[in-house]
Formats: structure tokens, C-alpha cells, sequence
């Protein structure tokens, strides 16, 4: 997948606990709504040392109406 194929759009949520911080946030990959799941770790510089993903996909037709968010 290429850079351009991912956009962020909206920060939902931002969760800190000691050294890891995990960001929800709404974007799209190729104009599919998805919901991306940031965590990071934080070193005592304050510095990015570790980062994971997790990317879903949003359905276009979801059994609920509760929204991805």
C-alpha cells in the first residue's frame, strides 16, 4: 500500500498510561472508511521507541447504527 492510499481524518480517542499511549483515530485507505488504532511506547525522552497498528475496516452496511466510533 502506498502513502498516499492512507489518509487520517479525525482523532477520536487518546488514551496515556505510564510509558504507552494509544490514539483512535478515522481515516480512510483508498476512500474506505476504516478505524486505525495507534499504540505507542514512550521512552524517558520523551521519544517514540515502539509503535504498533491495528487497522479495521468499517462496513459500508453494518448490522447496527452505532457508527465505527
Amino acid at each position: 500500500m502506498k502513502n498516499d492510499e492512507k489518509e487520517y481524518i479525525t482523532i477520536h480517542r487518546i488514551v496515556a498510561e505510564g510509558e504507552f499511549v494509544a490514539i483512535q483515530s478515522e481515516g480512510t485507505i483508498r476512500e474506505q472508511i476504516h478505524t486505525f488504532w495507534d499504540i505507542l511506547r514512550i521512552d524517558v525522552n520523551e521519544l517514540i521507541v515502539e509503535q504498533w497498528q491495528a487497522v479495521a475496516v468499517f462496513p459500508d452496511n453494518a448490522e447496527h447504527s452505532n457508527g465505527p466510533f
